[in-house]
């Protein structure tokens, strides 16, 4: 997703590791949001590209709404995610919650309870609260590299409940795909990220 937003220019490739992200929903996502990618066994290719409204079907896929979220908040039009209601008894109400979180990007997003959906455009820095979800810190962590002022996103460290490296990875996939310019460092709870003029600060509970 990153590098579909960001990297200007040539295919960026990685392999896939987790039998859970070759799962045909996440890369028909990817596709119906018009996002240049090449699958080769284990391994995709992926380029900078502009975002195509979309609409898909959440039944079979719930946990993929936040990211989809971020990919819709960034695409040309209106996009509909249907079938949401499993949201609701997720580590939050994710309806709700990736709604706020939308909403603090200063991105339109409403729903009926049965349907998700996000209005494209493009979204500003804000104060974001996690929730204490895992997905919707990751879901903030990657809208805030699109967005165009600071971020703040509060107790990030509940990301650490399914994947406690995500922000080292995160560091290592900006830095090796040249999405930030300058600076990218940590320091306890804190990640600072320097794009261009703008600095993305990600903060969570002090671990000392």
């Amino acid at each position: 997703v990153l590098i579909s937003m960001f990297k200007e220019s040539g295919y960026a490739r990685f392999e896939l590791k987790k039998p859970a992200i070759r799962k045909k929903p996440f890369l028909d996502i990817l596709r119906l949001a018009g996002v240049d990618i090449f699958v080769e066994k284990d391994c995709v290719s992926v380029k900078k590209s502009n975002i195509k409204a979309f609409e898909f079907s959440a039944e079979d896929c719930p946990d993929l709404v936040p990211i989809a979220s971020v990919l819709g908040a960034y695409s040309d039009g209106k996009c509909v995610i249907k079938n949401v209601e499993r949201l609701r008894i997720k580590e939050s109400d994710r309806i709700l919650s990736t709604i706020a979180m939308l909403n603090a990007f200063n991105i339109k997003a409403e729903s009926d309870g049965k349907n998700l959906i996000v209005y494209g455009g493009k979204p500003v820095g804000g104060e974001i609260d996690s929730f204490n979800d895992h997905r919707i810190v990751m879901m903030a962590a990657i809208a805030a590299m699109v967005s165009d002022d600071v971020v703040i996103i509060n107790n990030a460290d509940a990301v650490n409940k399914s994947y406690r490296t995500f922000f080292e990875d995160y560091k290592k996939i900006v830095y090796a795909y040249e999405l930030a310019q300058s600076t990218l460092y940590f320091d306890k709870s804190t990640i600072h990220i320097k794009k261009g003029d703008n600095v993305v600060v990600i903060s969570g509970k002090d671990k000392g």
